[in-house]
């Protein structure tokens, strides 16, 4: 028998001993105390088992405990996605829970527009301020944490509702596919970080198979006190202790569902913390260096890469390549299609009068026959210079800029053989500083 139990230690992990194990021994316990006793005299399970020894009854009822610890930690997707909803969503229950909830989630919706709205019209100082604020941040949570951002995503359950607001996370933040990118990130994911994320989802499967099990018994002890009268409601005193017994395990079931919500918003929140954490690593990872500067940027880089994952090469080619610049390299210029050759040069001049640089850089458009369109200039400032904002031009024309050194200009279209001028403006550390525009020690 020690042996047994060593050989069972060895082979569970603690995940499966706490969120499975634990219920299914809980479970069977139960079942011996509260459902064998409805089953008639010499036809319950235990008797049965009993016909072969004692010995032989402790290892069956170990054995049942095994066996439907694995069963719950094998079908541990399948038992999540039922109390999601996914299953029973169309059909006319959850049609009528999904209609619930999307009512539920407008209501919300528009009292935290509104909040929004009459919060950008009153003083901050004005105590109504703070007190519509705070009501507007409870509202804001509720919507980020129990609602899935897209009303077409809603589910039956207020757990699949829940669940779906942290699966999705990813992509309403930074334009990730969530699947895709989820297999990947947790290879760059901290050792004691995953840890905290395994912990928190081996508390939320200890209640939802406890929820389940709990189902089961109510469920057993129903049906068998309904075929067996004789051991369940056949005596007043009788059918008050099954109806109880049946109201117990019924009770049971959904307090433990209940419970399993917060513990499924604090795993969400850990994994919407990996995403936040970690995604510059895997980015590495996956081959790209270059770093967005904007949220902007940064969402369209992750939708490109995704898509390049689910569906491969469009029709055009690639949706992104990798931008490894050259050692050293401080400039560059590109365009579509890719294949163009661009020449490029750069100069400098004083600004007479002022104080300052004028950088200047040549583009030329060195194909005989083919355009270039959505030409885009990279240009990298030395140290302790720094870019005046809004001062670059094409031919006199605005040009925008983004970044923060490299500066990235998008510089338009050129004609085959057409040449252009960038130009912009760079003051010096020293001219900052003179006029006040760097303080502390770093200056």
């Amino acid at each position: 028998m020690t042996n047994i139990f060593t050989y069972i230690a060895g082979v569970f992990t603690r995940a499966v001993i706490i969120s499975a194990f634990l219920p299914a021994v809980i479970f069977v316990a139960l079942w011996l105390l509260f459902v064998e006793p409805l089953f008639p005299s010499g036809r319950s399970i235990l008797s049965s088992l009993g016909l072969f020894g004692e010995a032989w009854q402790v290892i069956s009822l170990l054995s049942i405990g095994v066996i439907l610890a694995v069963l719950l930690y094998t079908l541990n997707t399948q038992i999540i996605r039922f109390f999601e909803g996914y299953p029973w969503k169309d059909s006319w229950i959850g049609k009528q829970r999904i209609k619930l909830y999307l009512a539920e989630y407008r209501y919300l919706k528009g009292r935290e527009l509104g909040m929004r709205t009459l919060l950008r019209s009153l003083d901050q100082n004005d105590q109504a301020y703070i007190k519509i604020r705070d009501e507007w941040s409870r509202l804001s949570r509720i919507l980020k944490s129990q609602y899935p951002g897209d009303i077409n995503r809603l589910l039956p359950t207020r757990l699949g509702n829940t669940i779906r607001s942290f699966e999705y996370y990813p992509e309403e933040q930074y334009g990730m596919e969530p699947i895709a990118i989820w297999t990947r990130l947790t290879a760059n994911i901290d050792k004691d970080y995953a840890t905290g994320i395994a912990d928190t989802k081996i508390s939320f499967d200890f209640m939802i198979h406890s929820s389940m099990l709990s189902t089961l018994l109510a469920i057993a002890s129903l049906l068998l006190g309904l075929i067996f009268p004789g051991r369940g409601p056949a005596t007043s005193a009788q059918a008050l202790t099954w109806i109880l017994q049946v109201f117990f395990f019924t009770l049971t079931s959904y307090v433990c569902y209940l419970f399993s919500i917060p513990r499924a918003n604090a795993w969400g929140e850990m994994v919407k913390g990996a995403f936040d954490l970690y995604r510059w690593n895997m980015l590495k990872q996956l081959g790209y260096p270059q770093i967005p500067k904007t949220r902007t940027s940064e969402r369209d880089l992750w939708d490109k890469i995704s898509r390049q994952m689910v569906y491969g090469d469009s029709p055009e080619g690639p949706l992104i390549d990798y931008e490894i610049p050259e050692e050293g390299q401080i400039m560059s210029a590109s365009g579509l299609p890719e294949d163009v050759e661009l020449k490029i040069s750069r100069g400098v001049l004083p600004i007479f009068g002022e104080k300052g640089l004028q950088v200047i850089l040549k583009v030329k458009n060195a194909d005989l026959k083919r355009h270039v369109k959505k030409v885009t200039i990279t240009d990298t400032l030395p140290e302790g210079y720094y870019y005046v904002w809004g001062s670059a031009s094409r031919n006199d024309s605005p040009v925008d800029a983004e970044g923060v050194n490299p500066y990235s200009f998008s510089f338009g279209d050129l004609s085959p053989e057409e040449a252009a001028i960038l130009s912009y403006r760079v003051i010096t550390r020293q001219i900052l500083r003179d006029e006040g525009g760097l303080h502390g020690e770093d200056c």
